[in-house]
């Protein structure tokens, strides 16, 4: 990219956006061939983080959001009710409990609750839990974090209390929360629809897709999108060719086929509606939740962060 031999149409992390543009790799999508109220009627709101000084940046073929994900056949043999998944946070402690299994020595031989924090369990805690319990994981504009408060601590303690106190789960339970739903030894997990097709590849595993659980009432959850842009240095024939591509990556037949094909949930607000997606008993969920969702705003620029939960917590 800083030598202006990079690619023409570029796929991006939302939350990189800002890097790239302060850098002058990217320009912005031209009015003529895609007009702001036109992407703003047709796509989920979400999508205006790719939205600079009034400007779109990047658009995306996908989105991302979080669902509960429980193994069928554990509940039942926990005496639960496979069809029926928690949905509140109290259910999902109780449940938890009754899906853990220890060794005579103490040790997990099967988990109820992942609680890895490098998949999407810290995206539960900042999007969806620190919400729930009354707080904003940020200021209104994004630019400062405000998980020091009460809200704050009541989330982590809430985490934290899975491990330390309900003894439910562990991070690294067999080496990650993936391999342990695969291999049968983990109740319910939070994923993206994103792992539908790892999961589908394993013909033994009978499992159920079901929106996050709620607290008092309150319901939240977290999405994400990989955006396509077009560097700055495509001009001429190859921008006329660089933009009917993007016009291309972002209809709704690619969308269709790209949830398919990778489990990614369509972009626009048409597809998402869709009896067809939202009615499905795996995708639908997903879907559902995209209408109670967060994106991070981009100019928050924060790092990836990997919190050290399990070592306790203190006040704020």
């Amino acid at each position: 990219m800083p030598t202006g031999t990079g690619p023409n149409v570029i796929n991006l992390y939302y939350g990189w956006l800002p890097s790239y543009i302060d850098a002058g790799y990217l320009q912005s999508l031209p009015e003529s061939v895609f007009p702001t109220q036109k992407i703003e009627s047709e796509f989920l709101p979400l999508v205006d983080a790719a939205k600079f000084d009034g400007k779109y940046y990047a658009l995306p073929t996908a989105v991302r959001s979080l669902a509960l994900i429980w193994n069928k056949d554990l509940f039942k043999a926990a005496g639960l009710d496979p069809e029926n998944p928690p949905k509140t946070l109290e259910e999902l402690v109780v449940d938890a409990k009754k899906l853990t299994k220890y060794d005579k020595n103490g040790n997990y031989i099967q988990t109820g609750m992942s609680l890895q924090l490098n998949g999407q369990i810290h995206h539960w805690i900042r999007e969806i839990l620190i919400r729930q319990f009354g707080g904003s994981p940020y200021t209104e504009d994004g630019k400062t974090v405000t998980y020091n408060t009460q809200a704050g601590y009541d989330a982590f303690k809430f985490l934290t209390d899975l491990q330390l106190v309900e003894k439910v789960g562990m991070p690294n339970f067999m080496t990650d929360d993936v391999t342990a739903f695969k291999a049968g030894a983990m109740g319910m997990t939070i994923d993206g629809s994103f792992r539908l097709g790892t999961l589908n590849a394993v013909p033994e595993l009978h499992y159920g897709v079901a929106e996050i659980p709620s607290f008092k009432g309150v319901k939240s959850n977290f999405s994400s999108f990989w955006a396509n842009g077009i560097t700055k240095y495509t001009t001429g024939k190859k921008l006329e060719a660089s933009l009917k591509f993007l016009q291309f990556l972002t209809s709704e037949d690619v969308m269709s086929r790209w949830m398919t094909a990778i489990g990614e949930l369509p972009a626009k607000k048409d597809l998402s509606n869709d009896p067809k997606f939202s009615n499905d008993p795996k995708f639908g969920p997903f879907i559902r939740g995209l209408s109670y969702t967060h994106a991070r705003n981009s100019l928050t620029r924060l790092a990836s962060v990997r919190f050290g939960l399990m070592h306790g917590t203190k006040s704020p």
